[in-house]
């Protein structure tokens, strides 16, 4: 994990450090931050969204209650316009230089319940493991289309015990996260909400009620269509040279 701390908000002073990202090693950055004479509760962290591997970070920042602006790549991409050189440490200034930059935008990262993190977590296993069916049920479903039965057949004896254990933990993680769902009031309201809409599947509704923190992050249809990509920009040049719209 690669830090780099703007000291009194003077885009000239800045140092840098490295930690393993992992519990024991980020209880050390209050040491670090002591060598500036500075404490957590003076600091303001700022990182890019990258899934699981803000987990460590994050949970020491809930516990130790420090404030945490948490920015989707692309945003710093596009604030700093062209850029030469590419590494952690650079990348991480970037980021240290947006929050810097954008203070008055600061959105204060609020942790997730203990359940939408559990269910991001089954739903993302539950993509694995019809992705690993599909991988063994591949080449048999290849070989009897071109009609090789005795090749078809030997492959299917191979992978039948594999394919039948993935069955069985699909069938409990699909279990387990409709429990969490039956079992939680809060959650199991939108769910259901959703679940009336015309098109929106069980789990089609179960990304956007994790995705959207149960629609805490956005008040607004059209921030999360913008969110999901689905909300059209005009994109034209001059009078008849026209791109797709996005």
């Amino acid at each position: 994990m690669d830090l780099s701390l703007v000291i009194d908000r003077d885009k000239q002073n800045v140092v840098y450090e490295q930690f393993e990202n992992n519990a024991k090693s980020i209880r050390r950055i209050g040491l670090w931050l002591k060598k500036y004479n500075i404490e957590w509760d003076r600091v303001l962290v700022c990182m890019e969204f990258t899934g699981i591997y803000n987990r460590p970070m994050l949970q020491f920042c809930t516990l130790k209650k420090i404030a945490v602006w948490m920015i989707m790549p692309i945003e710093i991409i596009r604030s700093m316009g062209i850029q030469r050189g590419k590494n952690d440490k650079i990348d991480s200034k970037k980021i240290a230089m947006y929050a810097i930059l954008h203070h008055d935008k600061i959105k204060v990262w609020q942790p997730v319940s203990k359940n939408i993190v559990l269910l991001k977590d089954l739903l993302a296993l539950r993509q694995r493991l019809i992705k690993v069916s599909k991988i063994l049920l591949q080449p048999i479903n290849e070989l009897k289309a071109i009609k090789d039965k005795v090749a078809a057949k030997e492959t299917e004896v191979h992978c039948k015990s594999s394919i039948e254990q993935l069955k069985k933990e699909l069938h409990k993680t699909e279990a387990r996260i409709k429990k969490i769902i039956t079992e939680d009031e809060v959650l199991q309201k939108n769910y259901n909400l959703l679940l009336t809409i015309p098109g929106i599947g069980a789990y089609t509704a179960l990304d956007l009620v994790c995705y959207t923190n149960n629609f805490e992050y956005y008040q607004e249809a059209k921030q999360l269509a913008c969110y999901a990509g689905t909300a059209p920009f005009e994109h034209s040049s001059g009078t008849s040279v026209r791109g797709k719209q996005e």
